[in-house]
C-alpha cells in the first residue's frame, strides 16, 4: 500500500487540491511549446532555466549571425514536444509527493505535541 493510500479522505482531497493549484497546466505547457518553443518558452515554464536561456541564445544568435539557429532549436523543439507529456507527469508526481510529505509531517508534529 502506498503512503497516499493511507491518507484519510480529507487528506486525499487536500492532495488533489494541491495538485490542481500547483501542478503545471498541460494547456499552458503545450501552448508555450507551440508558440515559443523555438526560443525555449516552455522550458522557462518548467523551471529549466539554463537550457531555456541556451535555447533562446542559440535561436537568436544563430538566426542573426549564422542562419542556422532556427534549425538547431527546431530539432530541439521537436525533441521537447516528444517529452512534454513526461515532464507534465513528473511535475504532477512531484506535487503529489510534496503534498503527501507535508501532510505526513503535520501528522508527526501533532503526534509529538499530544
Amino acid at each position: 500500500m502506498t503512503i497516499k493510500g493511507q491518507l484519510t479522505l480529507q487528506e486525499q482531497q487536500t492532495v488533489a487540491s494541491a495538485i490542481a493549484t500547483y501542478a503545471k497546466n498541460p494547456r499552458v505547457a503545450y501552448w508555450l511549446w507551440g508558440l515559443t518553443g523555438f526560443m525555449g518558452g516552455h522550458r522557462y515554464y518548467f523551471g529549466k532555466t539554463w537550457s531555456a536561456v541556451a535555447m533562446t541564445l542559440i535561436f537568436w544568435i544563430g538566426v542573426w549571425y549564422f542562419g542556422v539557429g532556427a534549425l538547431i532549436t527546431g530539432v530541439w523543439w521537436l525533441y521537447d514536444g516528444w517529452h512534454l507529456a513526461s515532464w507534465l507527469s513528473a511535475d504532477r508526481q512531484y506535487q503529489t509527493q510534496t503534498a503527501v510529505r507535508e501532510i505526513t509531517l503535520r501528522k508527526q508534529l501533532r503526534a509529538k505535541t499530544n
